[in-house]
Parts: structure tokens; C-alpha cells; sequence
């Protein structure tokens, strides 16, 4: 929900205005969402404003509003569900998380660092005119990305340089969660004047797409034994190039992997189309940017994500794993390998700066914190890292900039987000419900919706035996359903639902990919139910009449 788009957030507000749902306390309403807090606290109340109209607009910081917040929301979190208070352990896979580090070599350390030094040259000479600083720290921010994925990425924004818009710059930097679903994938230009010496760093740049790629060996040494034991991997990259390129060598290093990749260039439906042919593959490996990292969930597909390039917002890299660590994956075990270079000053820089603080707050309260919004304190953090580790290396640098206080900033922008998700998690947190008081009568639904799931299984499967076209056994469990045997009436409702041909379908979840989970209100199980109510009543409607006779048991056993 909190990645609504502005017009669907219109449509939606339109709707329930007209209702009157916010202004009848007699009625209610739930919103639900898996999607992490993006940090945008409007868009987090305009939704509020769907339940009740006080909540649209900027909410004071006070106790009173707190309060009448926790009226109506409630966090809950995975660990709230597989705590020592619920014990839910059934319902989520184990998840393992690891670090794999590489060494950049000479010929590619001498790239990051000439890239660097040349960075470090722009921001010093922006002098102290504001925008010309604050243009130069986005687009040396934008450059150093770009050296972290393969040199023909660093080309590309090297070659294409130009002034850009700072405040888009900004965006691509930080992998923002806007409200559109497509996460910008396109190297972005490096925002630099034309007149700038950068003839020997594109040679550079040049000469390295030919040579040998550490990190790219380093990606496959790590997928060969995960491939071995039968794992399905996703490795995301930053940038198109990136992903491409990657795509090609994994094809040649695992030719017997199905190996797609998938990147913003694709439409959304090609995306979906793209990953959900993967599914007849008996092994699979796909390589996609962020626009994947939300909207389509990958886990019947794959088991394992690997993070071939460091995303610089945390929630990114959550949304990464989510894809395939979430409910309805059929693996016990999934895995999340974090690959980065020790010799890389960015690298480091954004894991000190940036990820390892978020990952201590996560660990703390549960829950992946936003970046802070103001950027300003990011970026000067960030510069003063690169600078610490360039010294580290002998080759510091004295600019006339002093990034310390920027980077304390960062550190009390840090702290206080981990206080107030401890604090919200107070208030928030669903407590008021005890496993104890709710274990029977969550024990008695569960009964009832295994027997009206038993009821749909043995009604669709008796069905279709009646219309002569009987499910054909498939193999994990599933079935085939042959509509192009149904009666030709029925073939053509089901037709203008969408369902045609022959089917893999099965009544057990979850559901794999292209496998429909037929429960009672599925559209076929529905229409398949409407079409015999139809023959019943009228025998003419099909050639094989139908009984019009029926009993029901009394519920008290008489």
C-alpha cells in the first residue's frame, strides 16, 4: 500500500470518499501491506487519511496524536510471528546471510583511484558557490557508483557526461523508493562539464573491459557450488549495463542453467512474461536490476539472492531478499551474499556509512530503516569515508571541505531512527492479542478452511469428471485441467475470464509458479460450481443430465 502511485492513491481516496467509509464509525476497514516503511511520511498518512480524514497532512509530534494513531495501526513483524511467544516456525524459511569479499587487483585498483583522485579534484575545485558544490557531490557520488560495476558501466558515464539536474541525481544515487515501481536502472551521466580532463580515465576505462574482472570471477566462484547443490540464484546489479554484461559471462560459465536477465529496458508485462517462463526449467539463474526488487515475487522460482552491486539505500537491499524470502517459499533454507571489494574506498565507505548502521538497527528493532532525509548529511558522510580510506592507503587527501560534521550528523540521524522505531514498536506493536486466549479459535478456523478447501477439491474434481474431461495427475502434486473438453458453453465463460487451453492447477498451497491454486472462490472452481447449478435446472443446457436431488446433515447431529 505505501507504494501506492499518485493516481492509483487518487482512484482509491475517490472510491472510498464516495463510500463514506472514513465518516461511519459502524463500518470498517483494513489495509494491509508487506511493504516495507519507505521513510515518506505524507504518503504514509495520506493512506492513514483512508480511515480517517484528520490523518491527511503533516501529523504533530505529540502524545495525543500518537495515541489516536495506535487506534488504527498496527506494525507486525516476522519476528512477531516466529517469536518465542507464537512459535510460528513453519511458515518461513531459514534464512542465512553471508559476506564475500574480493581483491580489485592493480590494473583496477589504479582505475578506482585515478576515478577518486579526479572526484576529489571537482569537489575541491567547486569552490563555495552552493549549487556548483552541491551539483559536484552528486556527480562524483554518481561516478563512483558507476566504477563499483563493471568498467563498461564507468565508461558509459564517462562518455556521456553532461550537467545534469542535481536533485535526479540525487535520486539515482540513493536508489530512492519513489511511487513509481520502476526503479531508475540507467547509469546516470556523471554531471560534469565538458571541459573536464577525463581523456586518460576513459582510456582507462577502455582497457579494462578487455582485461580480466575480478569481481565478475569472484561472482562465479561463489554461484558454482551454490549451482552444485541445486540452487536457483537471482544476482542483482545497479545498472543495465551492468546486468547485461554479467547476464553473457554466467551464460557461458553455466551454459546447462536456464539464464534470463531482466532489467528496466523490458516493460512490466515482458519482466512478468520473462520470469514466469523460467518456470519450466529444471535449474535456473537470473540476473535482474531493482525494478525487480519490487512487484513480482520470485519465490517458487528461486531460493538464493546475491548482491553483485551494493545498493546505497537499506530498504533496497530488503526488498532484494524479500522477492525470495517471503511466505510461499517452498525451500527450508534461503541464502543472501553480499559480494564487495575490501580495496574499494566506495565500497567501504557505503557499508560503514550506511549499511552496517542500518543492519544494527534492523537487528535491534526488526525492522529496515529508510535512509535519513535529509541528503546533505548522506553525501558529506559518505566524502569523508572515501577520504579516511584513501589515507588509510597512503595516498590522503587535505580538502578544503571538512566532512566531519557531517558524518557526526549522520551518526545522530542514525541513533535517533533506531529510537523512534523502538518507540513506535511500543505503541504499535500488536500485544493486545495472546497466543493463549487466540490458539483454539485460530485451531478452529484453520479446521474449517481445511475442510471447505477439502469441499472445493472434491467438487472441482467431480465436476470435470462429469462434464467428461477428468484432472489428469501431474507431477509435484498438481493436476492438468483440460478446459478444451468442457462443454463448449462453460469453455466460453471460462474463456472470458482468462482461462483456456490446458492448465496446471492443484489445491494444496503454495502454489508454484504458472500453477493455479484452485480454492473455492477461484473463477474456475466458481464457474465450473454456476454451470452445474445452470444444468441441474435445465437439462437441456448439457447432453449428461443432472440430479436436481441434495441433503444436508442437521449441525446439531440429529
Amino acid at each position: 500500500m505505501n507504494a501506492l502511485a499518485n493516481s492509483q492513491m487518487e482512484e482509491l481516496k475517490k472510491y472510498i470518499d464516495q463510500s463514506g467509509l472514513p465518516d461511519n464509525a459502524e463500518r470498517h476497514m483494513i489495509l494491509l501491506t508487506a511493504t516495507p516503511h519507505s521513510g515518506d511520511e505524507l504518503a504514509f498518512n495520506r493512506l492513514l487519511s483512508l480511515l480517517d480524514k484528520a490523518f491527511d497532512g503533516a501529523l504533530p509530534d505529540d502524545e495525543p496524536s500518537r495515541a489516536r494513531l495506535a487506534r488504527h495501526y498496527v506494525q507486525r513483524r516476522r519476528i512477531d510471528i516466529t517469536g518465542k511467544d507464537w512459535g510460528e516456525d513453519r511458515v518461513f524459511p531459514r534464512h542465512e546471510t553471508a559476506e564475500a569479499t574480493y581483491r580489485l587487483g592493480l590494473e583496477h585498483g589504479a582505475f578506482h583511484d585515478a576515478v577518486l583522485d579526479y572526484c576529489l579534484d571537482v569537489v575541491e575545485g567547486a569552490g563555495a558557490d552552493e549549487n556548483r558544490r552541491r551539483l559536484a557531490f552528486w556527480g562524483t557520488l554518481a561516478l563512483m557508483r558507476c566504477v563499483g560495476s563493471p568498467p563498461a558501466a564507468a565508461l558509459s558515464a564517462l562518455r556521456n557526461r553532461f550537467a545534469a539536474d542535481s536533485d535526479r541525481l540525487g535520486e539515482q544515487v540513493f536508489d530512492e523508493d519513489g511511487e513509481d515501481e520502476d526503479a531508475v536502472d540507467v547509469q546516470p551521466a556523471a554531471g560534469l562539464d565538458d571541459n573536464d580532463p577525463l581523456v586518460r580515465l576513459i582510456r582507462q576505462a577502455e582497457q579494462l573491459t578487455t582485461a580480466p574482472d575480478p569481481k565478475l570471477d569472484a561472482l562465479r566462484a561463489e554461484l558454482k557450488p551454490l549451482v552444485e547443490k541445486g540452487a536457483n540464484p537471482v544476482v542483482f546489479c545497479r545498472f543495465i549495463a551492468t546486468a547485461e554484461h554479467v547476464g553473457q559471462v554466467l551464460r557461458k560459465a553455466f551454459p546447462k542453467l536456464r539464464i534470463e536477465v531482466v532489467t528496466g529496458a523490458l516493460t512490466a508485462e515482458e519482466r512478468r512474461d520473462r520470469v514466469e517462463g523460467m518456470a519450466d526449467a529444471g535449474q535456473r539463474l537470473l540476473v535482474a536490476t531493482d525494478c525487480l526488487s519490487e512487484g513480482i515475487n520470485l519465490q517458487a522460482l528461486f531460493d538464493t539472492v546475491v548482491h553483485y552491486d551494493l545498493s546505497w539505500n537499506p530498504t533496497r537491499h530488503q526488498q532484494r531478499e524479500g522477492r525470495v524470502d517471503r511466505f510461499g517459499q517452498p525451500k527450508d533454507l534461503v541464502r543472501s551474499i553480499l559480494l564487495y571489494s575490501p580495496d574499494s574506498a566506495i565500497d567501504g565507505a557505503v557499508l560503514d556509512v550506511i549499511l552496517r548502521k542500518a543492519d544494527a538497527i534492523r537487528k535491534a528493532t526488526g525492522v529496515t530503516v529508510p535512509l535519513p532525509e535529509e541528503r546533505g548529511a548522506v553525501t558529506g558522510a559518505l566524502m569523508n569515508a572515501v577520504l579516511l580510506r584513501k589515507g588509510g592507503s597512503g595516498r590522503q587527501r587535505q580538502l578544503t571541505f571538512d566532512f566531519g560534521e557531517d558524518t557526526r550528523a549522520m551518526e545522530t540521524r542514525w541513533r535517533d531512527a533506531e529510537e523512534g522505531e523502538k518507540r513506535s514498536r511500543a505503541r504499535f506493536a500488536q500485544n493486545a492479542i495472546k497466543p493463549e486466549e487466540s490458539g483454539a479459535r485460530v485451531e478452529a478456523l484453520a479446521r474449517a478452511a481445511r475442510r471447505c478447501q477439502g469441499g472445493a477439491a472434491h467438487s472441482a474434481e467431480r465436476g470435470f469428471a462429469r462434464l467428461n474431461a477428468p484432472l489428469e495427475s501431474a507431477n509435484g502434486g498438481a493436476v492438468k485441467a483440460h478446459l478444451a473438453h468442457l462443454p463448449a458453453a462453460l469453455g466460453e465463460r471460462l474463456e472470458g475470464r482468462g482461462f483456456s487451453g490446458t492448465l496446471r492447477a492443484t489445491f494444496t498451497e503454495p502454489a508454484t509458479a504458472r500453477t493455479e491454486l484452485l480454492n473455492r472462490s477461484h473463477p474456475i472452481v466458481a464457474t465450473l460450481a454456476d454451470y452445474l447449478l445452470e444444468a441441474s435446472l435445465d437439462r437441456t443446457t448439457v447432453e449428461l443430465p443432472l440430479g436436481r436431488a441434495g441433503a444436508w446433515p442437521p449441525s446439531n447431529g440429529v
